[in-house]
């Protein structure tokens, strides 16, 4: 039998409504262990005789404790170990519905050592996390090469500069350490999907080891398109974007010198730009003109056109999305990067029992779905008929028709 049977644990993960701000759909959420923290099972990473394979290849998600339905994962980082201080976990999960008003519970399998990772392409594998209108998703977590992922699928990066990448190990997992006088930057490019001059976030942890330039680039095209940076010489970050006319900024004035923190630039062509720190937005500008398109290349941790601009300092999950964020997104989003410890919660891992209704003998089903616009209003125990009358119904063909998959003769 395929997932789940084979599965001989099973954890329930639950995310309380405490850190979203509203109800939001495709929602990735990070599950984390950094060593000291974390919002995973220690079977995950204390690698004993019940933890997943080595690889966590045997991992899986599902949004039912049946595991009926699976959900798109992306395994980032994976280093069990029984000395748990030295063991690192990052894995994201696509929760199709993620709810504000009331709990949202997934569930994670593990421990089946004939099962196999899923590839990057398939169904529930890495790029089909990213799929809520993301163009660039750098965890920046490699330790060596050249080559920066896009966890989207296409238009990695590259990394640029001495002794670079300089990975370090950072409370929310790997990041990148951008040491300007060593010329570190991440070239993305310059052409098409990046060409945005509509609708746009932008997005990444960072720390600051030191500003000693004006407008030092977090994420950049260049100066003349759309930049998140450095607001000037201040301690504060600032949303720019090139158009016709000049330039408009967004500008958050909370101080980012200390710490980690997660900063965020969107334009909304139908309302304005916000600067965002730790989903907390600045004032609203209200100009609405597009972005300059131009042919500067998108980097990380520089501005092409001024390279005394280079970031000096880590940074990490870096995003690019051609959609402008909601407030609510962006605190939601803050929430599960900054707060994870309480973002998610787990409990006690169990086995799961294969030799009762559905898993043992059953080997058809199908879905049934009850059209909305025939509800008058929402109620709770009302039954329904299901029905064939010799002519019409509502029933599957299998069910009647006494084919070889039908149910016994007496149902």
């Amino acid at each position: 039998m395929a997932f789940p049977s084979g599965w001989n644990r099973r954890a329930r993960l639950t995310i309380p409504t405490a850190g979203v701000s509203a109800s939001q759909t495709d929602f990735p959420v990070m599950l984390l262990w950094n060593g000291t923290s974390g919002n995973i099972p220690p079977e995950i990473y204390n690698n004993s005789v019940s933890s997943p394979k080595s690889d966590g290849s045997d991992i899986r998600f599902t949004s039912d404790e049946m595991g009926y339905n699976e959900l798109a994962f992306e395994i980032v980082t994976f280093v069990p170990n029984s000395t748990v201080g030295s063991a690192r976990i990052k894995i994201w999960v696509k929760i199709p519905s993620l709810s504000s008003t009331s709990n949202t519970s997934i569930y994670m399998w593990w421990e089946n050592d004939n099962a196999t990772a899923y590839a990057v392409t398939d169904t529930y594998g890495r790029n089909n996390v990213w799929t809520n209108n993301y163009l660039g998703v750098f965890h920046l977590n490699e330790l060596s090469g050249t080559t920066a992922i896009n966890s989207v699928g296409s238009n990695n990066g590259t990394y640029t500069g001495t002794t670079f990448p300089n990975r370090v190990d950072a409370t929310y997992g790997y990041m990148q350490n951008f040491v300007k006088t060593n010329g570190n930057y991440v070239s993305i490019g310059s052409g098409s999907p990046w060409t945005i001059t509509g609708n746009i976030t932008v997005s990444a942890i960072v720390t600051v080891t030191s500003f000693t330039s004006n407008w030092q680039a977090i994420i950049a095209k260049g100066d003349t398109t759309y930049r998140l940076a450095r607001n000037a010489g201040g301690t504060s970050p600032a949303f720019d974007r090139s158009i016709v006319s000049g330039f408009s900024q967004a500008s958050n004035g909370t101080d980012i010198t200390s710490g980690y923190h997660h900063v965020v630039g969107t334009y909304d062509s139908s309302v304005g730009s916000y600067c965002y720190v730790d989903g907390t937005p600045g004032t609203l500008t209200t100009n609405t003109d597009p972005t300059s398109n131009t042919t500067d290349v998108l980097c990380i941790g520089r501005n092409t056109l001024e390279a005394i601009r280079d970031w000096d300092g880590y940074i990490g999950e870096v995003r690019i999305s051609n959609v402008a964020r909601s407030s609510s997104w962006v605190a939601t989003e803050s929430n599960t990067l900054l707060s994870f410890s309480t973002f998610v919660l787990y409990y006690a891992p169990t086995t799961p029992s294969f030799n009762v209704f559905p898993y043992c003998g059953w080997t058809r089903k199908c879905q049934l779905t009850q059209v909305g616009t025939q509800t008058a209003a929402t109620v709770t125990g009302f039954p329904v008929p299901l029905i064939w009358n010799g002519t019409s119904g509502n029933l599957p063909a299998e069910v009647y028709n006494n084919s070889s998959t039908s149910p016994m003769s007496d149902g």
